[in-house]
């Protein structure tokens, strides 16, 4: 199973660090399971960006640990884009590649970045607007930072939270935009607010996956995200919905929701068994 990671890393902060540690890590994983390691750099005034993508074969689960360690802490992990994301920045002419090897550590440090220092930067105004006209013609686009996109949300219990997020590289593999509370909502924020942010994602998304728990069935918010997510889907002609629901409540759950239900292809529910894991059962729902 392929497993993808975008780490988004300040332009100027932690530089040096952050590609010695990309550099480690080229060193000690094997290409055989690190399969896609590249760097994408945007030198565009206005939106300087400096993001890492990493690929996986082979469930490498010690390696990502050990990558997760080395990069999490410096960067910001990236669910909500994916590979494709980046190419279709790059034919906005929006950055720049380079094969992450110790080999290119020179070149990338020289001239991956073309400023050095943050006062090297000239100031948006150097763009004039009949420059910047000239520039759209020529194919540049990015002048603003990647905003971050949704396709799926994943819906489930708190307490699941750790099991749903080992979904992410996976479905960002197939170049799905992840919408999870974790990385869209702060832990302090207004009910109000987390109420319209889940709202927002769900009408962004055009895919829905439940992780259907007994927990989950305790819970206001997922309760909540599913009877929205139904009401949506009334309404949206392009909008799937998934459940994976653990074996010792699927019969309570189709029981108590057999009317919301009604319409949900029977290819989009998936039983979890005892001591089956997540990832296999997604590839059956998603593939």
């Amino acid at each position: 199973m392929r497993k993808d990671f975008i780490i988004e890393f300040d332009y100027f902060k932690n530089r040096n660090k952050t590609i010695s540690l990309l550099n480690k890590i080229a060193l000690s994983h094997s290409r055989d399971v690190l399969t896609g390691f590249s760097i994408f750099i945007n030198n565009i005034p206005s939106s300087l960006e400096f993001y890492v993508f990493l690929s996986y074969e082979c469930n490498p689960n010690n390696e990502i640990e050990e990558m997760k360690d080395h990069l999490f802490s410096v960067g910001l992990y990236r669910p909500d884009i994916s590979l494709d994301t980046l190419f279709k920045r790059m034919s906005d002419r929006g950055f720049n590649s380079y094969s992450v090897d110790p080999k290119m550590d020179s070149i990338i440090r020289e001239k991956g970045f073309l400023y050095k220092k943050e006062k090297d930067v000239p100031t948006y105004q150097f763009f004039t607007e009949k420059y910047k006209t000239r520039l759209e013609g020529e194919g540049y686009k990015a002048f603003e930072k990647l905003g971050k996109g949704t396709s799926i949300f994943l819906s489930h219990s708190s307490i699941q939270k750790e099991r749903v997020e080992d979904l992410i590289p996976y479905l960002n593999s197939k170049n799905e935009l992840v919408w999870i509370d974790k990385y869209r909502l702060k832990p302090t924020e207004d009910s109000v607010i987390v109420k319209r942010e889940i709202a927002t994602g769900l009408n962004l998304a055009n895919k829905v996956l439940f992780y259907v728990t007994d927990d989950f069935l305790k819970s206001n918010w997922c309760n909540y995200e599913l009877e929205l997510a139904v009401r949506i889907k009334k309404e949206k002609t392009d909008y799937s919905l998934y459940f994976i629901i653990d074996s010792n409540i699927n019969e309570q759950f189709l029981n108590r929701y057999a009317s919301l239900l009604t319409n949900i292809c029977q290819n989009n529910i998936e039983v979890l068994r005892d001591n089956e894991s997540l990832e296999n059962v997604i590839t059956n729902i998603l593939d």
